[in-house]
């Protein structure tokens, strides 16, 4: 998928010759052995890929998609599990999307939640991954999604409760009629 979108990427934005030969650079290291991460960080980084760059790719600073930076710092155990993570985000989302009622949490959760995957797409046409604080604030607008959800949910089952116990009118006239 980041070898598709890099093709769209404005010349303005990042040299897209460039970073295709860092990518397919950071798939050779990977595919070498290194299936199990090498940890986070920018210097990590450039000792573990320099025996692996060529002239296109040296100096790389980050492997220039988001999928691969997962996939370099934490391997395929942490990228298979930020894959649950996000099927499971999905279709929680799309079965609130799907059942609520129109409403401002509802409203508020979409917006979280086309902020994310655009985050997530822009991760993989350009690097702003790179800086660890965009992955703490994609989980706190993740949290803030959820919570929204959950309030919703919560808000609902406080709703349904207080129409089962109102009184109906059946409940507060009962006649007994004596047949003898």
């Amino acid at each position: 998928i980041s070898v598709i979108l890099m093709k769209y990427v404005p010349a303005g934005i990042e040299n897209t010759e460039s970073s295709l030969c860092v990518m397919k650079d950071v798939l050779k290291m990977i595919a070498d052995g290194n299936l199990f991460g090498i940890g986070a960080g920018e210097q990590v980084f450039k000792l573990a890929f320099s025996p692996y760059a060529t002239a296109a790719s040296l100096g790389a600073e980050h492997p220039m998609s988001f999928v691969l930076q997962l996939l370099c710092w934490s391997g395929i155990f942490g990228l298979a599990a930020f894959a649950v993570f996000l099927i499971l985000l999905v279709k929680r989302s799309r079965g609130f999307f799907i059942t609520a009622e129109r409403g401002e949490l509802r409203s508020k959760a979409l917006a979280i939640f086309c902020g994310l995957a655009a985050a997530l797409l822009l991760g993989n046409v350009y690097s702003i991954w790179m800086d660890i604080r965009v992955m703490y604030l994609f989980c706190v607008f993740a949290g803030l999604l959820l919570g929204h959800i959950g309030l919703a949910y919560a808000e609902d089952d406080r709703r349904m409760t207080e129409y089962l116990n109102l009184p109906s009118e059946a409940d507060v006239k009962v006649v007994f009629y004596d047949l003898k």
